[in-house]
Parts: C-alpha cells; sequence; structure tokens
C-alpha cells in the first residue's frame, strides 16, 4: 500500500522543537543579564570604580554608564521574560553585547596606564584590566549563544498552504507567530535551567570573586613595591622612614587625618604619611585596600617592619635595642627576589601572639614581583617580633613582617 507525506509536514513537526531550543539558548542568556544587572546594581559603588579606569571612555559618558549598563541589562531581560517584543528584545539585547564586547577589546587593545605618577590609579587601572579580559571571554561566548538562538527564533516558518487550508487551527499553531507566550513545557524547562544556573554560578561566582580579589590585592602589591623601589632611588636608596625612633609618638598627616603613631605603627599606617607625594593625596585610596572593602585610616597592605631596624635587630645573638631602630638602603637586601616587601593582612587570623598564616599570605617582593606563597615555602619568621620597648606593636614572630637576619635574610624558602 503506497502512503503519501504531506508537503513541508516533516518542517513542521520539527519547527517548534528548533523554536523551543532556540528561546532556551536566549531563555540562559537573559538569565545571565538579570544576574549581571542585580551584582552591578548591588555594588554600584565598585562598577563605578571599573568605569572610571577606563580611559576609552569619554569622562563625561561615564557616570550615565553606570545607571545605563544594568538598567539596560534588567529591561531587556524583563522583556523578555514577560513575552513583550521578543523578536526585537532578542535582536537588541545581540546589538546590545555586541556593543560591550567591542567596548572590553578596545580598553583592552588601547587601553594606556595612568601617566601621572600615582601608583594608586596605576594599581586601579591594572586590576580592571585583569578583570576586563575574563569578562570579554565570557560575553564572546554569550554572544555566540544569543546570535545562535537570535537567528534560529528570528526566523519565519512558512506553513505549507495546503496544511493551513485543511487544519487553519493546527497551521496557526505550528506557526512561530502563534507562540508568543510561554508555553507550560517551557516554564518548566526555564525554571530548571534557572535552578540548574543558580546552583553551578553561586559557589562559581564566590570563586571568580575570590581570584578576583587575589588578582587586584597582588596588582595593588606589585605597585607599591614599584613606587618604593622609585621612593628609594629618589632618596638616596633609603626605603620609606615614616617615623621618628626618639620619639615617644609621630604625627602623621593627610588631608582630614592626624594620627599619632608609635615608631612600629609605620607599617600599617604609611599610607598616611605618603599620600600626599605618590596617591592623589588621599590616604583612604583604593589602591590601600583589597576590592568590596571599606576604607580605613590603616592600610592592609602592610610594610615589613624589617625595613625600620639593622639587620642584627632580627638576631637573638645580635639585638641591643632601640638602639638599632634605623632605615635601610636598598644594597642592603641580599635577596630581593625572596625578601617580602609587603603583606596583604586582609585574609588573617589573629593569634596571641602574632598571626596564623592559614594556606599561605600574599606577598609583594623587593624585586617588584607579587604572589601568593603557600605557608610551606614561608621561612620561620623572628620569634620575637619587634620586642616590648615603647614603640613596638607585636612580641610575636609575624610572617614577613620579622624575618630572622632582617632584610639580608630570606622570608622564602
Amino acid at each position: 500500500m503506497l502512503t503519501t507525506e504531506q508537503p513541508g509536514a516533516s518542517s513542521a513537526t520539527t519547527w517548534p522543537r528548533r523554536l523551543l531550543r532556540a528561546r532556551l539558548l536566549i531563555d540562559a542568556v537573559m538569565v545571565i543579564f538579570l544576574i549581571g544587572a542585580a551584582s552591578k546594581l548591588f555594588d554600584l559603588a565598585e562598577f563605578a570604580r571599573a568605569i572610571d579606569t577606563w580611559d576609552t571612555i569619554p569622562v563625561n559618558l561615564k557616570a550615565p554608564l553606570v545607571f545605563l549598563v544594568p538598567g539596560v541589562e534588567f529591561s531587556l531581560a524583563s522583556l523578555w521574560f514577560i513575552g513583550i517584543w521578543r523578536k526585537q528584545v532578542g535582536f537588541g539585547a545581540l546589538v546590545f553585547l555586541a556593543i560591550l564586547t567591542g567596548a572590553y577589546i578596545t580598553q583592552i587593545t588601547f587601553g594606556e596606564e595612568p601617566d601621572c605618577g600615582c601608583f594608586g590609579r596605576i594599581a586601579a587601572f591594572h586590576g580592571a584590566m585583569e578583570d576586563a579580559r575574563f569578562v570579554l571571554g565570557r560575553n564572546i561566548v554569550l554572544l555566540l549563544l544569543l546570535a545562535v538562538g537570535c537567528l534560529v527564533h528570528g526566523s519565519s516558518h512558512p506553513v505549507h498552504s495546503a496544511e493551513r487550508l485543511r487544519n487553519p487551527r493546527s497551521a496557526e499553531e505550528l506557526s512561530p507567530r502563534g507562540s508568543e507566550g510561554f508555553t507550560l513545557i517551557e516554564l518548566l524547562v526555564l525554571l530548571t535551567i534557572i535552578a540548574l544556573l543558580m546552583s553551578l554560578l553561586l559557589p562559581t561566582l564566590a570563586g571568580v570573586r575570590s581570584r578576583a580579589v587575589a588578582l587586584a590585592s597582588l596588582s595593588n602589591l606589585r605597585q607599591h613595591a614599584a613606587m618604593f623601589a622609585s621612593y628609594s632611588l629618589d632618596n638616596a636608596e633609603q626605603y620609606p622612614y615614616v617615623t621618628d625612633p626618639d620619639a615617644t609618638y609621630t604625627i602623621l598627616r593627610s588631608g582630614d587625618i592626624v594620627k599619632e603613631a608609635l615608631y612600629f605603627d609605620a607599617p600599617w599606617y604609611w599610607n598616611i604619611a605618603l599620600a600626599e607625594g605618590y596617591y592623589d593625596a588621599d590616604y583612604r585610596h583604593a589602591s590601600f585596600r583589597p576590592p568590596r572593602t571599606d576604607p580605613t585610616p590603616f592600610t592592609y597592605y602592610v610594610y615589613s617592619a624589617t625595613f625600620l631596624a639593622a639587620p642584627e635587630y632580627w638576631n637573638e645573638e645580635t639585638r641591643t635595642g632601640p638602639n638599632q631602630w634605623r632605615s635601610i638602603r636598598a644594597s642592603e637586601v641580599l635577596h630581593p627576589a625572596q625578601k617580602g616587601l609587603f603583606r596583604d593582612m586582609y585574609v588573617i587570623r589573629e593569634t596571641d601572639n602574632g598571626f596564623a598564616v592559614g594556606e599561605g599570605v600574599r606577598v609583594g617582593f623587593v624585586d617588584g614581583s607579587a604572589r601568593s606563597v603557600p605557608a610551606r615555602d614561608l621561612t620561620r619568621p623572628y620569634p620575637k617580633g619587634e620586642g616590648d620597648w615603647w614603640g613596638c606593636r607585636y612580641q610575636g614572630g609575624v610572617h614577613i613582617m620579622h624575618t630572622i637576619d632582617g632584610v639580608r635574610g630570606r622570608d622564602v624558602k
């Protein structure tokens, strides 16, 4: 027995499936849009600081973009899920994402490091560039998904005229114009996608944020190390020395703050002393702390106390007392690639006689490098710390801050 197949029946049957797949691709991208908009709106100040580092954006456009970008992301995703003008919204999202991707490519390609000599702005610039490379890769993937979804969803499906005449209701249901709202199956699939994405993205976002903080902190440490090297060149090879060993207190001033500092307060408050000449006169500059931390009078990037006393002070056999407190010359550092200049104190746990290192510490070295050092690679600190004289803070040894043999010693094995 011979059977005949209606022309266009096969394509008419597979078309709704293709349309559903296209919608799901766009649904996934719109969920990312919603998450991105929420994260930006949740911390507009941080987003504004990131925008401010872009030198390829005209100054008069930076403030509007802080609100425009998350606003457009939220509006496009909302219109899509409500079901209003879906075809136009899909292609609008494609254009918007293409513009953002082009902006990131332009910034990465043509963005220039600030030439003001202010190392705080340089640190912020490098941190933003590292973030931009990650976002660019993500946007390219989203752009490809959105392009495929829009091409399939936006194309028309010609329902065969014979089928339309024989069963107008069925033909209308097969037409893409008859499927503007959510179907129950699509709604369930969408909710499943959102649940899966959230379960996958939440730990990932936490990991990404942690890595972003680490990268930004390492960038800050490198820039501060470079600034201290420049300072030593400008000051007869002397490293910064901002407190007086003969005074009960040293008065540190910057802007609206006046700090009475003990001698060994210098590692925590050097930002106040150097802000006027090197950090835009801002002792709370963003480069003095990891991202997403509140401004404080002190810095989280603590200057090694070994640069405030002679090498003999950091050895049990040769320590005599405050008469050994002095500045350090660059030529006294014997192992610049292994001697820490700064330590990031943000992720630490304070103990009775010092700081636990946990899994390791982020360190800026004398040679200008910075990296995370595992605890197993750290050398033992000088056990008596700064001592118990007036002007001292810690009587127990702290890694990087209290190196055995001072600047002649090594912090890394």
